[in-house]
């Protein structure tokens, strides 16, 4: 108890005193004499073997007495989900926002427009009208979906440290931490909270577990079954190319998902009733029911490369994919070199600026990267930068990364020669030789 009375001396109280004095005397005059009573009380009673102060889980009592935070802990989000046990979620947003804005000197139409902006986005990054300097004074345990805006782990444990002193027992706290939060920030976390002296430590990551009390309300965990549709969402974003084949307008348009993968897949050129119109909308329709049900796009569009059909020839209107047999054709080799980094599909690999890239900036580069990486093993896990932190990140350059396929020989298709007989990607076999793998066709100087 001592100790605790003692614990006194280190806080700043020339920051406190300003705040709250009130006309009873100063809050530091009142600590003093609280654990005064303590220390006198025990020596007088005796104390029990049991902890003499302790700080209470409250996070449920704050819903009732319409608190914005529960315990010591700081605000979860500016815009939360929370699931109620009887079935149903209300969304739930931090009305000390609008008070702390007002008390920065923002008057009712600016913070009339943030609070809008937070309504939307759930961080007061980018918002209009205010100031970056008064970012980190929104910042919440979670941040936003994306994890901006979120507090530290180290400053939930030095929150939990400047408390400690004066609690007995450990602090029922849990340190909310974002989806993006690392193994080794774990780790690191736990050594300092050695290092502070306390007594306990919880944590949760946003997400960890198929369901929680409070969420963001648009994270479902959900493992596709075999046959099973996976739907799009109802506004998505979408691309479309123009270009023309052999002189033919011809377009291609995809809708994504959010992580960037196509999903839909229409074309349009013909009028409705003509056999090739038909022919591309059957194909497109196809292939959407194939995306939504789990079939990689590689092996949707494994069956439309070097397809032979009217319009073929030339190609007009796009930077890398100069020939194509047919739309089908076309459209393949577009989608394998947009959206999986394919530059084996363009006519010239060693000119394809990647960064350009459809799949670069909608980030299904990135998706398809990590499609298979299971974050249920262990090994996986603590190996990988993004989700064990051990190991140093490389931001991914996609400027000169493609894939690359090789013939066996060491050798591989460098100037994306396509074979006028069947269309697709020739080998390069020689120095000035060019054979295709499907029909035999030669190109060059291959001798005999």
């Amino acid at each position: 108890m001592e100790k605790h009375r003692k614990s006194l001396e280190d806080i700043a109280w020339e920051e406190v005193e300003e705040a709250f004095s009130d006309k009873e005397g100063t809050i530091k005059m009142a600590a003093y004499k609280s654990w005064n009573n303590v220390i006198e009380k025990g020596k007088k009673n005796g104390f029990s073997n049991a902890q003499a102060s302790v700080l209470a889980p409250t996070g449920t009592l704050m819903f009732h007495v319409a608190g914005s935070t529960g315990s010591c802990e700081p605000v979860i989000a500016l815009r939360i989900t929370k699931n109620l046990a009887g079935g149903g979620n209300i969304v739930l947003a931090n009305e000390d926002v609008e008070i702390g804005l007002r008390s920065l000197g923002y008057n009712a139409e600016q913070v009339n427009d943030i609070s809008k902006f937070i309504g939307k986005t759930g961080t007061v990054r980018n918002a209009p009208n205010i100031k970056p300097e008064h970012y980190s004074v929104f910042d919440s345990s979670f941040g936003n979906e994306k994890g901006e805006g979120s507090i530290s782990f180290e400053g939930h444990l030095r929150m939990v440290g400047a408390i400690q002193p004066f609690i007995s027992g450990a602090i029922s706290k849990t340190n909310n931490l974002p989806e993006s939060a690392t193994v080794k920030e774990h780790y690191d976390g736990f050594l300092l909270g050695k290092e502070l002296g306390l007594k306990a430590i919880s944590t949760f990551r946003s997400n960890s577990k198929p369901s929680s009390a409070l969420s963001f309300g648009n994270k479902e965990i959900k493992k596709l079954r075999r046959g099973e549709k996976e739907d799009m969402p109802s506004n998505r974003p979408a691309h479309e190319w123009e270009v023309k084949i052999n002189g033919t307008p011809f377009h291609i348009l995809t809708s994504e998902y959010e992580d960037g993968r196509p999903g839909q897949i229409t074309f349009l050129s013909y009028k409705s009733g003509s056999t090739l119109g038909a022919t591309l909308s059957t194909a497109g329709i196809s292939a959407s029911k194939a995306l939504k049900r789990g079939v990689t796009l590689e092996d949707v569009v494994e069956g439309w490369i070097g397809q032979q059909f009217d319009p073929h020839g030339l190609v007009a209107g796009h930077e890398y994919i100069k020939i194509a047999s047919s739309p089908l054709d076309f459209a393949a080799k577009l989608l394998r070199l947009e959206y999986l980094k394919d530059k084996e599909m363009a006519n010239e690999p060693e000119k394809v600026n990647m960064s350009k890239l459809r799949g670069a900036n909608n980030g299904a580069f990135r998706t398809y990267e990590r499609i298979n990486f299971d974050d249920w093993d262990v090994e996986q896990v603590l190996n990988d930068p993004e989700t064990g932190g051990f190991v140093e990140s490389h931001k991914q350059s996609y400027e000169n990364n493609g894939k690359s396929k090789n013939n066996g020989k060491g050798k591989t298709n460098s100037s994306g020669k396509t074979c006028w007989g069947c269309g697709r990607i020739m080998i390069q076999t020689a120095p000035n030789c060019f054979e295709c793998r499907d029909c035999g066709d030669k190109v060059g100087g291959c001798g005999g």
